[in-house]
């Protein structure tokens, strides 16, 4: 079962090994829309970014590199479940690397560089880390330097941690909420994810999360996200929504003379919960 409490200024959510993790593009959209479309148990922002499609450091989607920083060490998703390494350690699934590492087998990371707009600032902070067979997704209550919050996760025993984006994109949930405060709804470039038990099973089906009825005329695209010539659905449709796909095109079935029909759209924004 995933609980969250808070503890030493830090927001902490634990997640039960046998969870099933994903980190996923999310290219602008943001993490309020992700919990919408996908309902995991507990999600937190992943890498920093240049820009919401530019991530900083070395990234995996769905076994494609996406962006290749050389080296580094970060939190990923393989063939065994989630762990902690270098981004070539093992054949990895989804991966971020961490900008810093943080802790590793127990112990404080040396920094070979250090930013001090990153590492100095006080800030809000966000980290995923373990401790046992469990993960751990963590955000700080108030500002802290980073040197601070590597600190704080020690004394909670963790052994092995990777730092996120911080700041204005720190944002942590838990429960279909978001549990942290201050917090901003930013757009940003990618999310780490954890679903458990019978929720878990629901994903990998791809059942129907929602309702939705267009307030305006909606463009609809292919699944490679081709507009597709002639067809829309019009203001007032309901829709039935599925889960969001990888390259975060959302499937809607919708009403036409025919009958009912599968496209995608974009996004929700031209909705309403229905």
């Amino acid at each position: 079962m995933i609980n969250h409490y808070q503890t030493k200024g830090l927001w902490v959510v634990d997640i039960p090994a046998n969870a099933r993790f994903e980190i996923v593009p999310l290219n602008g959209k943001t993490q309020a829309l992700f919990q919408t479309l996908r309902a995991p148990a507990a999600q937190i922002n992943g890498s920093l970014f240049h820009n919401a499609s530019s991530p900083i450091g070395t990234v995996i989607y769905d076994g494609v590199l996406a962006h290749d920083a050389g080296s580094g060490y970060g939190f990923g998703v393989g063939r065994d479940g989630p762990d902690f390494g270098g981004p070539w350690s093992k054949a990895w699934r989804g991966y971020v690397s961490g900008y810093p590492g943080l802790i590793q087998d127990g112990r404080r990371m040396a920094q070979s560089i250090e930013d001090p707009r990153v590492f100095n600032t006080p800030t809000r902070r966000s980290a995923v880390a373990r401790k046992g067979e469990r993960i751990f997704f963590i955000a700080s209550a108030g500002n802290l330097t980073l040197d601070a919050f590597a600190g704080r996760l020690l004394a909670l025993g963790m052994t092995e941690a990777v730092n996120l984006d911080g700041g204005g994109s720190s944002q942590l949930y838990a429960g279909g909420k978001c549990i942290n405060r201050p917090t901003d709804n930013r757009k940003i470039a990618n999310v780490i994810a954890a679903w458990e038990g019978d929720e878990a099973e629901t994903q990998d089906k791809g059942e129907v999360k929602l309702r939705a009825i267009a307030t305006k005329k909606q463009p609809v695209y292919t699944a490679s996200g081709a507009v597709e010539p002639g067809r829309y659905i019009d203001k007032s449709d309901a829709c039935e929504v599925g889960s969001i796909t990888q390259n975060l095109l959302i499937p809607v079935t919708y009403p036409t003379g025919s009958g009912p029909r599968k496209a995608y759209v974009r996004s929700l924004e031209g909705f309403t919960q229905g």
